[in-house]
């Protein structure tokens, strides 16, 4: 399968952007983890993107400046000239503590795609016990304020303390 030359000089040339969380997108696409240039921090890419999201709000970048994003996945800040670009993040050498840093990556997406999950159904059963206690003119299952479990019969929220009638 071969590709014409367009995309594959495009993949190779460096980015130029204007926000971090937009040079940690390209970044991405070359590498799986990073070490920060001053502490030799390690960083998945789960924690650099929670980086970028404070970074962008606490650090607007002037006119003159711009994010680099070098053919390896290393990310910078450059003055215009690309030559005086002061890397901030380098792509992880392959190591086990690379390897650790992707595990528990995944492991935290699962854990929060199954809590997702589990708050989608606790959210579907509440509006489905909403339901039913209305058609039947009962009162609902869980507080509408609060979301808590509501004794049968109760009048007012043993939480929140609101009507629930």
């Amino acid at each position: 399968m071969e590709q014409n030359t367009e995309t594959q000089r495009i993949r190779i040339l460096p980015v130029h952007t204007q926000s971090f969380m937009h040079a940690l997108g390209v970044a991405m696409m070359r590498a799986v983890a990073w070490r920060e240039i001053d502490t030799g921090k390690a960083f998945s890419p789960k924690d650099l993107y929670d980086f970028a999201q404070k970074y962008d709000e606490e650090h607007p970048l002037d006119e003159y400046y711009y994010y680099m994003v070098s053919r390896e996945g290393a990310i910078g800040i450059s003055p215009g000239l690309e030559w005086l670009t002061e890397w901030m993040f380098l792509p992880m050498e392959e190591c086990e503590e690379r390897d650790f840093l992707i595990r528990r990556m995944k492991e935290e997406l699962q854990d929060e795609l199954e809590l997702d999950n589990s708050l989608e159904q606790a959210v579907l059963k509440g509006l489905k016990a909403e339901k039913a206690a209305a058609t039947q003119g009962t009162v609902p299952l869980f507080c509408p304020y609060c979301g808590i479990p509501l004794e049968p019969g109760s009048k007012f929220c043993g939480n929140c303390g609101k009507s629930v009638q």
